[in-house]
């Protein structure tokens, strides 16, 4: 568990191996018998061991939940209950970062009743905290008390500290949920203190999340700077993106209590450009807890013109994972990263720059890249906006010539 943040990096490496390895796993369904079988059986494992280490998070979610979904459907309901019980878990956990809510519980609903036959009650927990998540996001919020009770309850027997550990984080949302801010802070400062002592990073930023959530609510944003801070020190090692876009929109806010408007709509930017690229909503709770758009349109009018709200949010928007989190820590009044000074010509586009501008040089439109990566449109269009102002051009075509010039791709 410590060293979660080292073998992530070291899984990244194996990024192109492990869907090389996937591809030839899961594409057997015209191999007959057991070879056919056995196959989908490794892929299946595979995909769902690098979910649990949380892999897809820091990669690529959506791949991650295609290749489960694809997996269980090659391995059928025959196949080993306690893999397909994790798999499913897994996918349906993804998926409640999609916004796939109705999916999503249909996915961990299955995975819960395989649990259940198998008596495996850290499984059960894993379900529990998987749909206590979606009813807490969707606004369901009658489930999620019902959830609440079950978990409570769970907890008194539960043996893993770990599977406690995360019924922790879902107790505190709910207690969030239901109004309850002083039950819901002591439950995520517990959770922080057991995700701490059995070094769970992840656990940990999840917990630090709820609790710098707890600190906007009450309007305090010097409490919640030091909460998201050590947050996003923490999301930085996993590379966790999901997190990534918690962490950015909470020291927006932080700087909206501040009356940094500028500084509040750069981070807002860098949040939204991200969580269009990962597809992650604004859901009914995140919308509530805090009041995102109440503290954004309170320091949005303190700008002079909506123009000036809008040039500092495409900064933050043409940044890069790493550039706003590190614009995030820095101290107030730090001017936003600039990539026109890059020290190297090989720094000037993101990883991710490269990739579609390398795409778009094969003739590829904005449809196909986004198909092809698994982005949505207006987010090629966003990174291709960026790749112009970089690059101080105005079209694709003197994009592509000017990157072949410098060697960029």
């Amino acid at each position: 568990m410590r060293e979660q943040a080292a073998w992530l990096e070291r899984l990244g490496t194996e990024h192109d191996n492990f869907r090389t390895a996937l591809g030839w796993a899961l594409g057997s369904e015209n191999i007959e018998g057991k070879a056919g079988e056995e196959r989908a059986q490794l892929g299946l494992r595979l995909a769902a061991s690098l979910a649990q280490a949380r892999f897809w998070h820091a990669y690529s979610q959506g791949e991650g939940r295609r290749w489960l979904e694809r997996g269980l459907v090659e391995t059928g309901a025959s196949s080993d209950k306690r893999l397909r019980a994790k798999a499913l878990g897994q996918a349906g956990y993804i998926a409640i970062w999609q916004g796939d809510y109705q999916r999503s519980a249909t996915l961990v609903e299955e995975s819960m009743a395989l649990f259940r036959e198998l008596g495996d009650e850290t499984g059960i927990a894993a379900s529990l905290f998987h749909l206590g998540q979606i009813s807490v996001h969707a606004g369901d919020r009658e489930r999620a008390k019902a959830l609440r009770l079950e978990a409570e309850e769970l907890r008194k027997v539960l043996v893993d500290r770990q599977a406690s550990g995360t019924l922790l984080i879902f107790l505190g949302m709910a207690a969030q949920n239901e109004g309850d801010h002083a039950q819901g802070v002591a439950l995520f400062e517990e959770g922080l203190t057991l995700n701490r002592e059995l070094g769970d990073l992840r656990g940990t930023a999840m917990c630090l999340t709820g609790l710098g959530v707890s600190a906007l609510d009450r309007r305090d944003p010097i409490q919640a700077a030091a909460l998201y801070e050590e947050d996003i020190r923490i999301l930085q090692q996993l590379k966790d993106k999901t997190g990534t876009v918690y962490g950015l929109r909470g020291m927006a806010c932080v700087s909206a209590l501040r009356g940094e408007a500028a500084r509040a709509a750069r981070l807002w930017g860098a949040a939204e450009a991200l969580g269009e690229n990962i597809r992650l909503p604004l859901s009914a709770f995140d919308r509530s807890h805090p009041d995102y758009e109440h503290l954004i349109d309170g320091v949005r009018s303190r700008l002079d013109d909506e123009a000036a709200w809008e040039a500092a949010r495409e900064e933050g928007q043409a940044m890069t994972p790493d550039e706003a989190l590190e614009y995030a820590l820095a101290t107030e009044g730090a001017a936003p990263a600039s990539p026109e000074k890059a020290s190297a010509p090989s720094s000037l586009l993101s990883e991710r720059e490269a990739e579609i501008l390398t795409l778009v040089a094969e003739g590829l439109t904005n449809l196909q890249v986004a198909d092809r990566l698994y982005l949505s449109s207006r987010t090629v269009g966003q990174h291709l906006r960026s790749i112009y102002r970089k690059l101080g051009v105005s079209s694709r075509a003197a994009a592509v010539t000017e990157t072949f010039e410098r060697g960029l791709i």
